[in-house]
């Protein structure tokens, strides 16, 4: 950007300096439509090519901003999205700390190894009425 910013200066400074851009006076006893076919027409092209090239670029450039305008509201909605999915682990783990603490507070007053065997129990308990069901689901299915 910052080159072509540097090239866009020195064109605008040609244009406003350079002869080759200036409509020169016209020579003694030259008539208009010489004066207008020989140095006139030929400036007014330059210029109209100039004017191409920079409808161009210009043309250009939308698209880019157009493109880069896309991408930046993409990436704020992937940004809200992880930031919101953020705030909600965060308060998953909050509630995991809260548990610990807990826990740490039944041990304390249990003792470690009765609070132990007290999740034991109830983890055997879950297997066995899952099996439970399952064989359930497995003598329905058999019918």
């Amino acid at each position: 950007m910052s080159i072509s910013k540097t090239v866009m200066e020195r064109n605008i400074r040609a244009y406003d300096e350079d002869k080759e851009w200036q409509l020169p006076e016209p020579g003694a006893f030259m008539s208009a439509k010489t004066y207008r076919d020989k140095k006139a027409l030929s400036l007014v092209e330059r210029l109209k090519d100039v004017i191409k090239e920079l409808t161009i670029r210009c043309i250009h450039l939308m698209e880019q901003v157009k493109k880069l305008t896309t991408k930046i509201n993409m990436q704020e909605e992937k940004i809200e999205y992880l930031t919101d999915r953020a705030m909600g682990q965060r308060m998953v783990i909050d509630r995991l700390q809260e548990q610990a603490a807990d826990l740490g507070r039944l041990k304390q007053y249990f003792g470690e190894e009765r609070v132990q065997s007290i999740v034991e129990q109830s983890k055997n308990l879950e297997r066995a009425e899952k099996a439970a069901k399952r064989s359930r689901r497995l003598h329905e299915m058999t019918r």
